[in-house]
């Protein structure tokens, strides 16, 4: 299900992309223009092809510096959403991980230093990132930064075009994102978002659970569920999994994210602009990582 839901992103995002670099002239009236909360769906999105591109430059520049790391500096992207606050909890996770509270080993958590003898680490640190941090302004009112100097950096300028670029894009939508939240208490009092929340609780209480909703569900798994270093408990797997499905019976999630999409409506839309300028330094970066992989491209960049 996630892969498609990947592809059909990607699709959509070609969409948006193209429609917002042949028109640099904004016309609020144009009816093509896609719902706001499209474009920021576009936006949060994995876009792992760039995290991909960071890598191998990154892993390049570490091993001309001496550095035999491993295969992946950059993390990947998590796992992918298709809401605009919270994910559900999917069946095959539930059923594997659970909730994902037991602490994991060190051995299944591999660093980009880990396969350095332990006298390499101190330096090797200090060649993925080092400098003074760069910092940028978003949304007006939120200061991020990122090391200026090292292979982090470089995999980072020569994707996104320069670090300000990567701030901007990385943080940028999570910032929206996360502005959201302050519509919640809203939601939640929403008509429809009370009908689903109920069918959720029956879903729950019925399986022996007696929680209201999917994140009270959580605080109470991780509050009250054995956390076995061997792995996830029977306990805390049967509890995801009743989770997980009454998510799915309840509609909660669906539900929620549209009445979200109402009563946010007017901030989104206010966003539209900003987000619309991310989109274009995204189609800017994904081209730049495309090729990178295919070796068409040329390590470059600025700061």
């Amino acid at each position: 299900m996630i892969a498609g839901i990947h592809s059909a992103l990607r699709v959509l995002c070609g969409i948006v992309l193209a429609s917002c670099t042949a028109s640099p002239m904004r016309n609020p009236q144009t009816s093509s223009r896609p719902a706001a909360d499209t474009l920021l769906r576009v936006l949060i999105a994995p876009h792992p092809i760039l995290s991909q591109a960071e890598n191998v430059v990154a892993i390049r520049c570490m091993r001309e510096a001496g550095f035999e790391v491993g295969a992946t500096v950059v993390a990947p992207p998590v796992a992918d959403s298709r809401y605009l606050v919270g994910a559900p909890l999917s069946l095959t996770d539930a059923r594997e991980h659970g909730y994902g509270l037991a602490p994991p080993r060190a051995s299944l958590v591999p660093t980009a230093l880990r396969s350095l003898p332990p006298s390499q680490r101190s330096s090797a640190a200090e060649a993925l990132a080092s400098g003074r941090m760069i910092r940028v302004t978003v949304e007006g009112r939120y200061s991020v930064g990122a090391a200026r100097h090292g292979c982090l950096a470089e995999g980072r300028i020569a994707v996104h075009g320069s670090l300000r670029n990567y701030l901007r894009t990385w943080y940028g939508p999570q910032i929206i994102r996360s502005e959201l939240r302050r519509f919640l208490p809203r939601v939640v009092a929403d008509a429809t978002v009370q009908v689903a929340m109920k069918g959720y609780g029956r879903c729950m209480k019925l399986r022996g659970y007696d929680v209201a909703s999917p994140e009270e569900a959580r605080s109470w798994a991780e509050r009250n569920m054995s956390r076995h270093i061997q792995g996830v408990s029977i306990a805390e797997r049967r509890m995801a999994l009743a989770d997980a499905r009454c998510q799915l019976a309840s509609g909660i999630f669906p539900v929620f994210d549209a009445a979200l999409v109402v009563i946010g409506g007017r901030y989104l839309e206010g966003e539209r602009d900003a987000m619309e300028d991310l989109l274009v330094l995204l189609q800017d970066a994904r081209e730049r990582a495309r090729r990178i992989l295919e070796g068409t491209r040329d390590i470059d960049g600025e700061g």
